[in-house]
């Protein structure tokens, strides 16, 4: 799965070989085995933890973050893409 982005506000100012240096335009990757019904998820109840370099930091739970995981995500979009962010579902 893979979260795609553009840090550019207005149009694709750079060429190939910068784009691909720039991470080819993805946020981030998630790597784990295909959920096929990940709505059904009780994403609040899903727990959670953080490490850096292996190191433990923090953990908790979906619901610390607004309640609801999906909570945190959509408002995130909305400030990090004033213009709108536009989410379709993933089709098979």
């Amino acid at each position: 799965f893979e979260i795609v982005d553009c840090r550019y506000a207005h149009g694709w100012p750079i060429t190939l070989f910068p784009t691909i240096a720039d991470n080819g335009v993805h946020a981030a990757f998630i790597m784990g085995e295909e959920l096929k019904d990940w709505l059904a998820l009780d994403r609040p109840a899903i727990a959670v933890s953080a490490a850096v370099n292996g190191a433990f930091v923090t953990d908790g739970v979906g619901a610390n973050a607004l309640d609801d995981p999906m909570n945190f995500w959509c408002g995130w979009s909305i400030r990090a893409h004033p213009e709108g962010t536009v989410f379709l579902p993933a089709t098979s």
